[in-house]
């Protein structure tokens, strides 16, 4: 399906290949987590090296986090620290602690200004389509690009976002279709591609962190899954809880009785987690 595709090399490189590859990552991600499959294909790297890239406490330590002269950014992790035991049983424990992340253990913007001004320009020619909200095209494979859901990322502030363009009808659309012309069948796609400067996110630039209360984190509270573990999610009841009714009373009660209803809770989400067995 693609060696046809690098008979002429000159043409091959005309092609949009990075959005191919996110376009087939993004697929098999959406595949992985609504049905029971156990394996996935793709880039993973790519994927290994974005969570590498925020989350603190999974990323491995590095040498020298400087960017490369001569090389993609993510090639500056082959000097992380090397394992070479691999500890078994950790999933449960990573797990928790993705759910005990503070905004803190998040890098919000991975990206600097100083951090991109060291990059090789191949890494930053298409910088502009980064915030563009487009379809990723590869043969039958149609995934939405929205960076308006991630505004944070390129130091923007993050607004209520619309609902996902990406549709179940979308990943029906398989190579056993009959029609072989994905160039035909995706016209309208590749024709809202091809005016993907129109579609460049723009936003306030972003002052100070999102506070509990604020109108997004409402939102967010209301619309994600917060949770993977159910250790993970006792805790984080109790601290929703406690942030909602019990320390604005700090300044009306004492202590004590601050205390006591943290007890109480601990006690009602442990029952409604375990049926009260240890």
């Amino acid at each position: 399906m693609f060696l046809p595709l690098l008979e002429d090399l000159r043409e091959a490189a005309t092609y949009s290949w990075g959005r191919a590859c996110l376009a087939f990552l993004y697929r098999e991600l959406c595949r992985v987590v609504v049905t029971e499959t156990k394996e996935i294909s793709g880039p993973l790297f790519i994927l290994q090296i974005w969570a590498w890239e925020r989350f603190k406490i999974i990323s491995p330590s590095i040498r020298d986090p400087s960017a490369p002269h001569d090389a993609p950014l993510g090639a500056r992790w082959s000097r992380a620290r090397q394992i070479t035991e691999i500890t078994t049983h950790v999933l449960p424990q990573i797990r928790y602690n993705l759910d005990r992340m503070r905004p803190e253990d998040i890098t919000w913007e991975p990206y600097s200004e100083e951090l991109l001004d060291e990059l090789p320009d191949m890494c930053i020619q298409g910088r502009p389509s980064w915030k563009t909200v487009v379809p990723l095209i590869c043969f039958h494979i149609i995934e939405w690009h929205q960076p308006d859901r991630v505004m944070r990322q390129f130091g923007l502030a993050q607004p209520i976002p619309a609902p996902p363009m990406q549709t179940d009808e979308l990943h029906d659309i398989t190579l056993r279709l009959s029609e072989s012309n994905w160039a035909h069948h995706h016209a309208t796609y590749i024709h809202h591609w091809n005016r993907r400067e129109q579609y460049i996110v723009q936003g306030q630039q972003m002052g100070q962190p999102l506070h509990h209360h604020s109108e997004y984190m409402e939102w967010y509270r209301r619309a994600a899954r917060r949770w993977i573990s159910i250790s993970g999610a006792a805790i984080g009841c109790v601290v929703m809880i406690n942030n909602m009714y019990f320390f604005p009373l700090l300044n009306t009660y004492n202590n004590n009785f601050i205390f006591f209803n943290l007890k109480c809770n601990v006690m009602y989400i442990f029952f409604i987690f375990t049926g009260g067995r240890n």
